[in-house]
């Protein structure tokens, strides 16, 4: 059976299909949607049909004849990278991607340029990330609003072209 991820300090994030009753569902739920979450619990659907039970058999019939029986159900397990795209990514990552587009200079500079990130903020406006409060405080399937983060991230790069944020998930 695949048991679900956990992480001692809740740094996982990713795209997760949602139920109504705000659990993870299957894609194929015609009911569930499809949010950006925050320490989404649990990470993925639990698989309980993923039961795989094994049989085998050995038999010495004689010094030199050895019977063999065996048997399986078997069952694909999470795939690992599923989980590494939970963890180490956008929110606690941010990789803003920036480009040159045809017509607009380049400044070239020799010192490292420091990006001011926007609050990343829930639908209703409400910080994901509390002031004053550590990152593995995030309630449970908080939604990150990544359209209004990306226009934050816009928003402090005037006069750049923007080009929306890159974020990865799977379901």
């Amino acid at each position: 059976m695949t048991t679900p991820l956990h992480t001692g300090h809740k740094l996982t994030a990713g795209s997760i299909f949602v139920g109504p009753d705000g659990n993870s569902a299957p894609s194929w739920d015609p009911d569930a949607q499809l949010e950006f979450l925050v320490n989404p619990q649990p990470p993925y659907s639990f698989d309980w049909h993923g039961w795989g039970p094994r049989l085998s058999l050995d038999w010495d019939a004689t010094d030199k004849t050895v019977l063999h029986a065996g048997g399986a159900i078997t069952t694909v397990l999470m795939n690992p990278w599923t989980n590494n795209m939970l963890m180490g990514g956008t929110p606690f990552v941010v990789s803003p991607l920036v480009i040159a587009m045809s017509g607009t200079p380049v400044p070239f500079e020799n010192k490292v340029t420091t990006l001011k990130l926007p609050v990343m903020l829930t639908p209703e406006g409400q910080p994901v990330f509390p002031p004053g409060q550590p990152t593995d405080n995030v309630a449970p399937n908080t939604e990150l609003d990544l359209v209004r983060f990306a226009a934050g991230l816009a928003a402090e790069t005037p006069g750049q072209p923007f080009r929306p944020y890159p974020v990865l998930g799977m379901a």
